[in-house]
């Protein structure tokens, strides 16, 4: 996981989901012993039966695989976006930190109307 970061947006809702339901149930406990796993069951297999994977089959692909890809670094217009990023921050003393919203599942963008007054109280060529 990374630091700072909020957790993906199905681990929440499955950790959400699981405490509902132990709300509701009681607490979830792994079965201790594997009585009742069907050790013979294949997963990749249905009740209709099984179906073989060509690609599974030993034998030489009829494609290049583990290649060597090349690593040009940073695409140039990523670099200028940050560059410009860290110009603002210096220059406004501010750093711009956006806040996630869980249940939107996306960070909130600021209004128009609190950019403008923010904007209005920095800019020294306008009077308010």
């Amino acid at each position: 996981m990374y630091p700072n970061r909020p957790l993906d947006s199905d681990i929440q809702h499955s950790l959400k989901n699981l405490k509902d339901q132990e709300a509701k149930h009681g607490n979830w406990n792994y079965p201790k012993d594997e009585s009742n796993v069907d050790i013979s069951s294949i997963p990749a297999c249905t009740s209709l039966g099984c179906k073989t994977n060509s690609l599974a089959k030993p034998g030489k692909l009829k494609y290049p695989i583990n290649y060597p890809v090349p690593n040009f670094g940073l695409d140039p217009d990523i670099i200028d976006t940050q560059a410009n990023e860290n110009l603002a921050v210096k220059q406004y003393k501010h750093e711009w930190n956006p806040k996630w919203d869980a249940e939107k599942e996306k960070f909130e963008v600021p209004k128009v109307d609190a950019f403008f007054k923010w904007w209005v109280q920095t800019d020294a060529d306008i009077k308010m």
